[in-house]
């Protein structure tokens, strides 16, 4: 499953993943735990760590190993519909309750009964784990984000834990409504965290730094230390070659300085007015854009074909497909695939991108 702009590196955190052993290791605890945080602090990989641990803590082992049920929302189009995330989780737990997976209902209301019924008897073989990262990617439709589907209970043999960010869609708000004291706020990486991420990450793609350089990646994690920094960091520094001068590798002190610097190296490699319009139209688009709706779009926007069709006139005046999957490429990382109405549709996944890009453009 492709987690968007999202880094899979994991170090440190020790006192979150503690909270998170204590929750998984406790039979008395008969709520979900919910991860909250501003976007890009790392909200992902610790719930992807906690679905390890599930598997490798001594004492979750009862007559089965635990049966860990992991999604991350908005990451694919089936994942960012509720009806379809309800319908792909409960045949799961059919399959773990040792029940005919054909009796899982199709409609929306029958599923929230099925799925809440489910949880709250916990008729399983074993210990459950089920974890559902990013509630506030899922999509509107069918009111999701009331969070009515949600039970603010479960059995004793059921853990649920899900993640989110503030203030979006109030859901942080009603789950705190729900929920007693099993929150946990994602806090900001010690800075040899994030050397070491930036260290692994360069190792995977088989890339090296000078020591100047080092000393540079080094200084900027002084200024910040959210995960999605280090992620954009690591982005721009897997691009230095080692003959580079000193003053030709600087780095931002923010996310959203990165997201700029981004941006302009995007605009002077495709084209200013190309990308200044590709990106306001996803950035502007309520619920996101399809591929062939954003390439439409640009191909009635004079001022892109102006700016493409300097030298010579086509046949056909519309945007080359070849130039939005180029695009495409440089910025997969930081776009997810969503579901909007039956369509797969393109928007961003970190607020910091539709900030940035409104301020910009």
């Amino acid at each position: 499953m492709k987690a968007s702009g999202r880094c899979e590196t994991f170090v440190g955190r020790e006192d979150e993943l503690a909270v998170i052993q204590k929750y998984l290791l406790s039979s008395e605890s008969s709520q979900p735990l919910v991860v909250f945080g501003p976007s890009g602090s790392g909200k992902t990989s610790l719930l992807a760590k906690g679905a390890i641990l599930a598997n490798s803590i001594r004492g979750l082992h009862e007559q089965a190993n635990p049966a860990v049920i992991v999604r991350f929302l908005g990451t694919t189009p089936d994942s960012s519909s509720i009806q379809q995330l309800l319908y792909s989780v409960c045949h799961q737990l059919a399959f773990v309750a040792n029940r005919n997976r054909s009796d899982v209902p199709e409609d929306f209301l029958s599923l929230k009964v099925y799925f809440r019924n489910l949880v709250l008897e916990g008729d399983f073989r074993g210990r459950v784990l089920i974890v559902l990262d990013a509630l506030n990617q899922l999509s509107t439709n069918q009111n999701a984000h009331k969070l009515d589907w949600l039970p603010a209970r479960h059995a004793r043999n059921v853990k649920i834990i899900v993640s989110t960010i503030p203030f979006k869609f109030k859901i942080l708000d009603r789950l705190m409504n729900r929920i007693q004291d099993n929150f946990i706020h994602t806090q900001p990486l010690p800075t040899k965290d994030c050397e070491d991420i930036v260290k692994i990450l360069l190792d995977r793609s088989q890339r090296k730094v000078t020591y100047e350089q080092w000393k540079t990646i080094r200084k900027s994690f002084q200024s910040c230390t959210l995960p999605l920094f280090v992620t954009l960091t690591f982005e721009e520094a897997k691009r230095w070659h080692s003959y580079d001068q000193s003053h030709e590798n600087v780095l931002t002190t923010t996310v959203e300085s990165c997201i700029h610097t981004l941006f302009e190296r995007l605009e002077k490699k495709h084209g200013k007015m190309f990308v200044a319009k590709a990106l306001s139209y996803i950035t502007a688009a309520r619920d996101g854009l399809s591929e062939s709706e954003l390439e439409d779009i640009l191909s009635l926007d004079d001022e892109v074909l102006n700016s493409l069709f300097v030298m010579w006139l086509p046949p056909i005046r519309r945007l080359p497909p070849s130039l939005l999957s180029r695009l495409q490429l440089d910025i997969g990382n930081f776009l997810l695939e969503r579901d909007a109405d039956g369509t797969v549709v393109l928007s961003w996944f970190h607020q910091q991108f539709v900030n940035v890009a409104l301020n910009i453009y």
